[in-house]
């Protein structure tokens, strides 16, 4: 089974919910007991929103710091529990592509579904 990271914290009430899906989905696949193997890496969520709107570099360098961190512990993927730090990671992406681990980033997956979909027009929230 592969171990997927998670960077959580980011508002625990959201990596709740990813952490929550992931068990569910290798249950109802695997069956038993199985659970699915996670890396949690929760951070502080204070240290972000201190600087929400204010300083992006700021942001920018605590969420390359976390995933450095969680890169670290060599999960096969990185999933970041946080619609709103996707934002962020476009600003450290280039910093992180030594690792052969992918970082599930929700703005070039939701893209790339809506391509598939065809989707002609998307609205988005933010």
């Amino acid at each position: 089974m592969k171990t997927i990271g998670l960077l959580g914290g980011t508002g625990w009430s959201s990596t709740v919910g990813y952490y929550t899906l992931l068990n569910e989905l290798v249950g109802k696949r695997l069956g038993g007991y199985h659970s699915a193997k996670i890396l949690l890496k929760s951070i502080d969520y204070h240290d972000i929103m201190s600087s929400y709107g204010k300083a992006p570099e700021r942001i920018a360098d605590i969420l390359l710091e976390e995933l450095l961190d969680l890169i670290a512990l060599n999960p096969d993927c990185i999933i970041i529990c946080c619609n709103s730090l996707h934002k962020y990671y476009d600003l450290i992406e280039s910093h992180i592509y030594d690792s052969d681990i992918p970082v599930m980033h929700a703005v070039k997956l939701v893209g790339q579904h809506c391509k598939q979909q065809q989707y002609k027009k998307v609205l988005l929230l933010t």
